[in-house]
């Protein structure tokens, strides 16, 4: 009888401690998901480009401009999806076709203020990676991108607001 009730004490508390781990794992994630889906909240929206020269935020000539939204997953808190679109060319008298651009974001679940994106361009197979520093000032948001291919120019990307 001894035998059996200690038996079943010990498988009591195997399933009470497995129990409990799981439960506690379960709100580490949680929480983590939570956490890093109110940093991605801060993309979320519609932008437009400006150029940097230097120091100095001046309007771009190409016209660009971009929206974020969520992933449709839910659970992918980390990724948003980008579409964008700008001039063919930098003369504004002659502007060109329109190119598009799509890709993924993936905010950084380690420092929430960074994340990556990866872009190309719809009607082409060339393949555009940035890297991506946040910057949130108090009136409006500001996304600084920092592209990892020589061949783009370090932009700033900030809310567009209806005029």
């Amino acid at each position: 009888m001894d035998f059996i009730l200690s038996l079943v004490s010990l498988v009591w508390q195997i399933l009470l401690g497995t129990g409990c781990s799981v439960l506690a794992a379960f709100l580490v994630w949680l929480f983590w998901w939570w956490r890093v889906r109110q940093a991605a909240s801060r993309y979320l929206g519609k932008w437009k480009q400006f150029d940097l020269d230097g120091r100095e935020v001046i309007s771009a000539k190409c016209n660009p401009i971009a929206t974020i939204r969520r992933s449709p997953l839910w659970w992918q808190a980390d990724i948003l999806d980008y579409e964008g679109e700008h001039d063919q060319n930098r003369d504004p008298s002659n502007p060109g076709k329109r190119r598009r651009l799509k890709g993924r974001i993936v905010v950084n679940p380690i420092t929430l203020d960074r994340a990556s994106a990866t872009l190309h361009y719809t009607d082409e197979s060339d393949d555009a990676e940035f890297a991506i520093h946040e910057y949130l000032a108090p009136e409006e948001g500001t996304i600084y991108v920092v592209p990892s291919d020589p061949n783009y120019t370090r932009h700033v990307l900030r809310r567009d607001t209806p005029s």
